[in-house]
């Protein structure tokens, strides 16, 4: 398997956090951020760095999730929403916004309140081979950016999670509303139930043992793994029909079909109103017998293209 242009693989990511926390350790980050006017970030990202829960999302799977997040009508989001209050989370496949040097590959995240703050991360490599056309200055910057294999991307960014609609164009979110709204989407497909028309399938990665070492001396968690987030290669059941079970719908259909995110109404007593709004999908619909049946919609289709 080719590694990704950014060379970090789900094996690696416990290796990134630790980077991470070494660089915004240094009083030369510090001085960084705080020239950046971002007084005091330091200890929120160094506390989230060591505290994170580790996502890895493959390349399949980060191309179904830009995707989807291209389509959502709304920003809206809960705390049920997040897979995990904080955590560090690495793309395979940058998310392309026009700026290939610049394209985000992975994210900070800490959840407080109705807020949660979230930090973008581009390709250390990218960034560098970039800045080195502006000659030994720009090298030399670039290395005081750099933490292992991530350059932080611009400012840290402050977000609601209280659950209600907002416009995208009010988010303020500039040149990086492509890269939220995909991680808006791989947040909402890791956190769908599990069943046959889930899109993703989850396994856990461990750290190899000399990084596992190092988190020891650090007093980190050595057992800590990385969630690796993949496109399904098959949505067929894992079991014979049994004796007696319908081997297709009732209705004979000839095509599985995408459904894309959008916001459902439910029922809540806790709420006021009696009424609560979730996000569904995106998801394959797919009736029994049809698991290998065409994907209605050529747009889907090269979504899932492997």
């Amino acid at each position: 398997m080719t590694p990704p242009a950014h060379g970090i693989t789900a094996r690696d990511v416990p290796q990134t956090r630790l980077d991470l926390a070494d660089w915004l350790a240094t009083p030369a980050t510090r001085q960084l951020l705080e020239e950046r006017g971002e007084r005091g970030i330091t200890d929120f990202l160094g506390v989230n760095a060591t505290s994170a829960e580790l996502y890895y999302v493959n390349a399949d799977m980060t191309q179904v999730a830009h995707t989807a997040g291209q389509d959502l009508d709304v920003f809206a989001l809960t705390v049920d929403d997040l897979p995990s209050p904080s955590g560090l989370l690495v793309w395979e496949q940058p998310i392309d916004d026009g700026a290939p040097h610049w394209a985000p590959v992975a994210v900070m995240w800490l959840a407080h309140g109705t807020k949660f703050v979230v930090t973008l991360f581009v390709s250390a490599a990218g960034y560098t081979a970039w800045a080195k056309q502006w000659g030994p200055s720009g090298a030399a910057d670039s290395r005081s950016v750099q933490a292992g294999r991530l350059v932080m991307r611009g400012q840290t960014q402050t977000l609601p999670i209280d659950g209600r609609e907002r416009p995208w164009d009010r988010m303020n979110l500039a040149h990086n509303d492509t890269a939220i709204r995909t991680l808006l989407a791989t947040w909402l497909l890791i956190r769908q139930p599990a069943d046959e028309r889930t899109l993703h399938q989850v396994e856990n990665v461990p750290a190899p043992k000399a990084v596992q070492r190092r988190l020891r001396q650090t007093r980190l968690n050595a057992d800590a793994q990385v969630r690796l987030v993949t496109l399904r290669t098959s949505l067929r059941p894992d079991r014979p029909a049994a004796a007696g079970e319908r081997g297709h719908a009732e209705k004979v259909y000839r095509h599985r079909w995408m459904v894309r995110l959008h916001r459902r109404t439910y029922s809540d007593k806790a709420s006021p109103s009696g009424q609560i709004k979730k996000w569904v999908g995106p998801y394959l619909a797919v009736p029994k017998g049809c698991e290998d049946a065409p994907i209605l919609g050529t747009e889907r289709v090269n979504v899932l293209r492997r």
